[in-house]
């Protein structure tokens, strides 16, 4: 979706004075400063320094600030008198060291962006408060010292290691655990909400808190598929249920990630009920795929389960996501479930189609249901993945 407008916000006028100011000293590059965010007179002193920049007149030693002047009352619609004053308050007023000015500007770019954010938001009806988080995050690293990727190299250097699921060790194995951004995928019942919920519990048996927006089953079915899962033992379920919470609508998402404070697993079942707007359904649905993938700068780890494409039932791929292309790109690990050629349904196999971290791919272990809403970890099935 394109925003309809950028919002320009003029510098104020102690800040517009030090850029110029700099940037006459030799001490600051014109591509640093918006030429729209100045004041009439600052405009003209921007495109007097501009045409000094351009024959030469302009370098690395600064410049006289009597050349600006004359080069400034050259431009188009100049008053002399006035631009001699203004120049010479640039010349006389206090000026701050130069980093000082690169970050205030660092700051009001930062600002103007959320402004305009925020804005567009408003323009849309599609409110995130993580969008502005995330420019202000942003903001913060850009701060930093630039330091080379060499001295973070040492000896002990490992892929990225995820949540421990051990109970299904060769998932865990091929995966490194949950980590980032998962799909789950997959025909009708082949048991991605079985396989979501169960690693839900397995995380929250961890101690953290699981996020889990439900658009398919109703919180009185989770509760008895996880009374089912865990075989009516109540202190397992207790373990595990103290951590878990159950929302269904995503509209809350925000609120809920600020109340719990903390990273936490953040599980979607499944990502096309999304939506809101069948008007709009897949504009949306991508605008929310990319908010899920962006919840990983700040800690978090997310499942979304997904439907599939009828043509791509029985064969293991990447492609053939329900009304968007973005979750082939979105996911760290994407996963495919297929139901083998038998009556009972109680398996079904599992395949890795995106690993982004580790090399295994293809097919993993065959998936066998316990309790009915729990999965065992079986041999191998010669499977090919496409």
């Amino acid at each position: 979706m394109s925003k309809r407008f950028e919002r320009v916000i003029p510098l104020n006028v102690d800040l517009e004075k030090a850029v110029l100011y700099a940037i006459m000293n030799g001490e600051m590059d014109l591509k640093n400063v918006n030429k729209d965010e100045l004041s009439k007179n600052g405009k003209i002193v921007y495109t007097a320094l501009a045409g000094l920049v351009k024959d030469g007149s302009l370098n690395g030693d600064g410049v006289h600030p009597k050349t600006v002047w004359l080069a400034s009352t050259e431009v188009h619609d100049a008053d002399s008198a006035e631009l001699k004053s203004y120049i010479k308050e640039i010349e006389n007023g206090e000026i701050p060291e130069i980093q000082s000015i690169h970050s205030a500007l660092s700051r009001k770019r930062v600002i103007t962006k959320l402004v305009n954010e925020a804005s567009d938001q408003v323009a849309t009806g599609e409110y995130s408060l993580l969008a502005l988080k995330s420019l202000l995050d942003d903001h913060v690293h850009q701060r930093n010292v630039l330091s080379p990727l060499s001295n973070e190299m040492g000896h002990d250097i490992e892929p990225p290691r995820g949540l421990n699921i051990g109970l299904l060790k060769k998932i865990q194995d091929a995966t490194g655990g949950l980590y980032g951004v998962w799909v789950i995928g997959g025909e009708p019942a082949a048991g991605k909400s079985t396989l979501a919920l169960q690693l839900s519990i397995i995380v929250a048996w961890l101690g953290l808190s699981v996020l889990y927006y439900d658009f398919e089953q109703g919180t009185g079915v989770i509760k008895w598929h996880v009374h089912k899962a865990l075989n009516g033992n109540q202190k397992q379920i207790i373990a595990a249920t103290k951590n878990i919470y159950i929302r269904h609508s995503v509209g809350s998402i925000e609120s809920d990630l600020n109340m719990i404070g903390k990273p936490c697993l953040v599980v979607v079942d499944s990502v096309q009920k999304v939506a809101s707007s069948v008007t709009f359904r897949r504009e949306s649905l991508e605008s929310w795929v990319h908010k899920f993938e962006a919840m990983k700068k700040h800690g978090h780890h997310v499942i979304l389960v997904s439907e599939k494409n009828r043509g791509t039932y029985g064969s293991a791929s990447l492609q053939g996501y329900k009304e968007t292309g973005e979750l082939e790109y979105a996911a760290d690990t994407a996963f495919d479930l297929i139901k083998p050629d038998e009556e009972d349904g109680s398996r079904t196999d599992l395949f890795i189609t995106k690993n982004r971290h580790y090399p295994k791919r293809g097919y993993i272990t065959t998936l066998k249901r316990e309790n009915s809403w729990w999965f065992i970890e079986e041999g191998y099935r010669k499977r090919e993945v496409d």
